[in-house]
């Protein structure tokens, strides 16, 4: 998965303050999955563990839950909480996506990325690996922006990148994120042996009380690489330039941030 040497724990613990949104993405993703009592489940990709702690409550005691993330940060955040209320269905590890090794085959029956493939730099292995894990008939769950609808913040950056003042300044190189549209998806799992249930892509708005909470949010959900490919010292000007323009997105409910997500469920 992506680089996370930029997360910290300031990010970590601010993610996990501010992450509604993936979080509300999650339960639409677990109620498509049909995830029941006795499951064994896998959550790639699982941050502070929001998500991970809500689904081991709804397998019971008689499943198993397992959350990896490759940010020693969030996933020390997450043991933080069963060390607080002890969950003895639940295991946390630092891991990801491309080194499922330690896990037999056939041994989840639900495999779920929420808000995670962008992340994945090797998409191809990842699949591979995780329909090895899962059992037949296993249940994989996804979701992820789409490429073809960038955020309203990532918009306004490309925008504001095209400027004069910063042109030949960026290294597009250095993006930390690959994200997918929904045909590249379908063709991912296809391709890795999946039978696609469902794939759709959902308009997805997130409103902040200003343009620098809006920041915020942004740069704790890129675990810090958030303008990672604009050199450091115009950084805060750009910063400053794209919450110029987050200004003029502000409605009565507040600065819209508007997110375009691919659900997508498949079957092994």
């Amino acid at each position: 998965m992506s680089n996370v040497k930029s997360d910290n724990q300031l990010l970590a613990e601010r993610y996990d303050r501010v992450s509604e949104g993936q979080f509300k993405n999650g339960l639409i993703l677990i109620e498509k999955l049909g995830v029941k009592k006795g499951h064994n489940v896998l959550d790639i990709g699982c941050g502070t563990g929001r998500l991970t702690l809500h689904v081991a409550n709804l397998i019971g005691p008689g499943g198993r839950m397992v959350g990896i993330d490759p940010s020693v940060q969030r996933i020390e955040v997450a043991h933080r909480k069963i060390r607080d209320a002890p969950v003895k269905n639940v295991i946390f590890e630092v891991g990801n996506s491309n080194d499922l090794d330690h896990f037999e085959n056939d041994s989840f029956d639900i495999v779920y990325l929420n808000i995670v493939l962008h992340w994945i730099q090797e998409k191809e292995d990842a699949f591979a690996q995780i329909y090895r894990v899962l059992k037949p008939g296993g249940g994989l769950g996804i979701t992820t922006g789409n490429k073809d609808k960038p955020y309203t913040v990532k918009s306004i950056m490309e925008e504001v990148l095209r400027l004069p003042r910063y042109a030949g300044a960026v290294d597009a190189d250095k993006e930390a994120s690959k994200p997918v549209n929904i045909s590249e998806l379908e063709t991912l799992l296809q391709d890795a042996g999946f039978r696609i249930s469902e794939i759709n892509c959902e308009k997805d708005p997130r409103y902040f009380e200003s343009p620098l909470k809006c920041l915020e949010y942004v740069e704790a959900s890129l675990f810090g690489n958030f303008l990672n490919n604009v050199p450091v010292n115009l950084r805060e000007s750009v910063k400053a330039d794209i919450m110029k323009e987050l200004g003029k997105k502000r409605t009565p409910k507040g600065i819209e941030n508007v997110y375009n997500t691919i659900f997508a469920v498949a079957k092994k």
